[in-house]
């Protein structure tokens, strides 16, 4: 396939010191990373992107550098990413409007050509001097974003962020982020989002704000209008006296907010989280002299003590060890629990995470080790899995095996069931390397388990019945049944492990002649993540016989409880080089999330959703290698299996926000293929180049090929065969040259469906119709608008191109989540075929 320019390469000098101060490489492996740091679309020859394809990516490393790259971003009309060095920079304020993508990195060397694997926010410090700080991220492809990453913020009188607009989703991300010294006379912290957005805050400390604040009861406060959700993790508030934090949704626009093992504390016992939300939920977080306002919810295993910080009179809110706030939080948050805390350290040490922006060393677990490859005795896994078994408590197994890796034990008969908590530890064992590649698994494990002959039915299991969790790192398996079983226990931690495979030193892992991972019904709620946020979180999941993934029906994993995250299902560890599982993964628990995976070369379909209920399944990428190259599953992208409701695939109904796209290419059929089932919303996705000559179609309701509208749209058929919308017209600015790129356009349309509903229009944009059914492709998503039956209604887009090539169509989804077919294609230079007056498909 055709390779993707480079991103624009854009200078900044430092003119005082007479260097160059910004300098981005040239193409990276075949523009993968780039596609993959700044969320390119990639459309035939890349003549079609998003604001992020060709970021605008600078760098400072002074005062004036900085100060040019704040003047560029305002004037920037692609995504804008802004590395700056390690240091201090004094700055008088800030107020910036920003009409494109901006994120804010720190952490960088002086001409940001690397950057720390660990950064510290206090590394990287603005020092605004007491001035104010306005920030509002106004636009975006097709939405708002605004991110800091590895910053101090220092002595700012207010800080006010905001992303989107009334009619534009808008998302505030601040992760490793200090804000620290604010002013007297503040009014507050403010983050506002329109659009249906959200506010995001991952290792944040927010510090020291002043006592004697001017009006006003919130001390920091985060409005969303539209709807959308704040998501608050592993972050640290220190509120003044009777101030409060403010969780607001004026509109009742049913947003929710989301707060995991977080501390917020204020010295007087009177103030309050004020939640003018309709649903807030905590878990493990704790609450020291806060009552909570408003908001239905729960809160689970929250604490309301003093967090016990070092010295919190000098800003260091690291724990004692007597805190209970220390090893008492949940790795199973929603996509999993970060790598690193706020100094960039390893974010889980002891038995549990800590709660708040700092993770402590503190380790209050049993530590066993295995001392050599032997298959039982003194120094075995078996025997510090036993020994593990009767500490009730935590029990850590690390590895020190003389000698160099890896180091291979070799089994002659199972290993104990986990019947207590128990964190197998292979990335103890001297030599392992973490994976830091963020698509790949380039890992060096160096403890490898498999039978010493023939097949054993499992290397790890967690039995039905047990009160016990199992985390389990850096491990290679290979001859098993299956090599993972979840029947039991809660807070799961599979990650780093690699499942299959030709593995070096002469060492094949023989496939699972199952599954490799299998969570069985008697987990019930029972909590797991396979996978996490990191790349060192990825496991690498091949050659099953059946499925790489199984979850079985009677898994219900509400409130995150069930989530598969960032593996690489079905190659190599290049991620480019099949090494097939019959099926990726097959879904038939409830409420799981499906989230960020990879997932090519498989024998047959990547996903199977068989008969569940409320399946999210989100930013993945199936059937494209880490190359860009295409390697299908033989079979569909996503498969409907049995009656399935509720799943979404991509954007939830609530928003039209392109970040939650699936990738589906290369199938050997269709991308998503769903014989039965209702109340299923496939939105935002890129599906395209699937069936022969990617003429497949993106989504087959009924799974017998193209469905015809019909008049009134009364039939029964999967998603109630839900009718799409049908394109009439596209007008384009008179003039517009053939070659033209980013032309704003408006889409003229109406659909024929039941009355008195009010429908979500998704547009899409192709260079492909196909010749065999008329349909068009999700070559990109063109966002969306609402309207009702026989509506005739237009909707301005921004074409990627106008070439002769170019097409438009559209998918409808009704208020309960059922999703249309693609629609007829339309072409952009003028005319159609495909539409008769009476609106239904030619």
């Amino acid at each position: 396939m055709n390779r993707c320019r480079p991103t624009r390469t854009a200078f900044v000098t430092d003119r005082s010191q007479n260097q160059l101060v910004h300098s981005l490489p040239s193409a990276s492996r075949s523009c993968r990373a780039i596609a993959r740091s700044v969320a390119m679309l990639i459309i035939g020859v890349c003549a079609m992107a998003t604001s992020w394809a060709h970021a605008l990516t600078l760098c400072a490393n002074s005062v004036s550098s900085l100060q040019t790259a704040f003047s560029l971003a305002q004037g920037a009309q692609q995504g804008v990413s802004i590395q700056i060095a390690s240091g201090t920079y004094a700055i008088q304020g800030l107020t910036l409007t920003l009409p494109s993508q901006t994120k804010l990195l720190g952490g960088y060397d002086a001409a940001c050509t690397s950057r720390s694997a660990t950064p510290k926010a206090s590394d990287t410090v603005i020092d605004f001097g007491g001035y104010g700080v306005y920030i509002w991220q106004t636009e975006g492809t097709p939405v708002s974003l605004f991110e800091t990453d590895g910053l101090s913020l220092l002595n700012a009188k207010d800080l006010k962020i905001k992303a989107g607009i009334y009619s534009g989703e808008g998302n505030v991300q601040l992760s490793r982020t200090r804000v620290t010294g604010v002013a007297s006379g503040t009014t507050g912290i403010e983050f506002l989002v329109f659009g249906g957005g959200s506010v995001h805050l991952d290792n944040v400390l927010i510090d020291t704000l002043p006592s004697g604040m001017p009006s006003g009861q919130c001390a920091m406060e985060a409005t969303l209008y539209g709807g959308g959700s704040i998501l608050m993790q592993n972050s640290t508030i220190v509120l003044p006296s009777n101030k409060n934090l403010c969780f607001y949704d004026p509109n009742a626009d049913g947003s929710t907010a989301s707060l995991y093992n977080s501390v917020a504390w204020s010295a007087i016992q009177n103030s309050a989280i004020d939640s003018h939300m309709s649903t807030i939920n905590t878990f493990n977080s704790t609450f020291f002299g806060m009552t909570r306002n408003g908001g239905n919810g729960q809160d689970v295993a929250a604490l309301h003590n003093d967090p016990q910080w070092v010295s919190p009179g000098s800003s260091d809110y690291r724990m004692m060890s007597t805190s209970t706030s220390v090893n008492s939080g949940t790795p199973i948050q929603p996509g999993g629990l970060s790598a690193l805390d706020i100094d960039g350290q390893p974010r889980w040490q002891g038995q549990l995470p800590d709660r708040g922006a700092y993770e402590s060393t503190f380790q209050t677990a049993q530590t066993y080790t295995v001392t050599n490859t032997a298959s039982s005795g003194a120094g075995s896994l078996s025997d510090a899995m036993a020994q593990a078994n009767v500490n009730p408590n935590l029990g850590i197994i690390h590895f020190s095996i003389p000698g160099a890796c890896p180091h291979v034990i070799a089994l002659n008969a199972a290993l104990p069931k986990v019947t207590s908590p128990m964190l197998i530890d292979g990335t103890s064992q001297p030599g392992w390397v973490a994976n830091t590649d963020t698509d790949a698994f380039l890992a060096t494990l160096c403890v490898v388990v498999t039978p010493s002959s023939g097949t054993l039915p499992y290397a790890f299991q967690v039995p039905a019945g047990a009160d016990a969790s199992l985390g389990l790192r850096g491990i290679a398996m290979g001859g098993f049944q299956k090599p993972v079983v979840l029947a039991g226990g809660s807070g799961h931690v599979i990650a780093g492990n690699r499942f299959g495979g030709s593995f070096g030193n002469g060492i094949v892992l023989a496939g699972a002649t199952l599954h490799s991972i299998d969570v069985l019904p008697s987990l019930n709620h029972g909590s797991f993540i396979i996978g996490g946020p990191a790349p060192a979180d990825r496991n690498l999941i091949s050659k099953s016989a059946f499925s790489g993934i199984s979850v079985q029906s009677g898994v219900d994993g509400s409130q995150n409880q069930c989530q598969i995250v960032n593996n690489l299902i079905g190659t190599s560890p290049s991620g480019n080089v099949a090494a097939p599982n019959f099926v990726g993964i097959t879904m038939a628990g409830d409420h799981c999330v499906i989230d960020g995976n990879r997932i090519v070369g498989n024998t047959t379909d990547g996903i199977v959703i068989d008969g569940s209920t409320d399946t999210v399944i989100q930013r993945n990428i199936i059937g494209l290698t880490v190359d860009d190259n295409g390697l299908q599953n033989s079979g569909a992208g996503i498969r409907f299996a049995n009656f399935s409701i509720y799943a979404v695939v991509g954007a939830p109904l609530s928003t039209y926000a392109w970040e939650f796209k699936n990738t589906i290419r290369f199938m050997a059929t269709a991308g998503i293929v769903i014989p039965s089932g209702t109340n299923n919303t496939f939105r935002s996705n890129e599906i395209r180049d699937n069936g022969i000559g990617g003429d497949g179609l993106d989504i087959d309701l009924g799974a017998n090929g193209p469905t015809a509208n019909d008049a009134g749209d009364v039939d029964t058929a999967a998603n109630f065969g839900q009718n799409f919308p049908l394109v009439s017209n596209v007008a384009i600015p008179p003039g517009t040259p053939s070659n033209a790129t980013n032309v704003s356009a408006t889409i003229t349309a109406k659909l024929d469906s039941l009355p008195g509903i009010t429908y979500r229009m998704d547009a899409y944009f192709t260079n492909h119709c196909s010749g065999v059914n008329g349909r068009g492709h999700a070559d990109a998503y063109l966002g969306g608008t609402t309207a009702t039956n026989l509506e005739v209604f237009n909707f301005v887009v921004t074409l990627p191109n106008v070439l002769s090539t170019a097409y438009v169509s559209f998918t409808a989804t009704d208020q309960a989540g059922n999703t249309s077919e693609m629609g007829a294609c339309y072409p952009v230079s003028g005319g159609g075929d495909t539409i008769f007056k009476s609106s239904f498909e030619g």
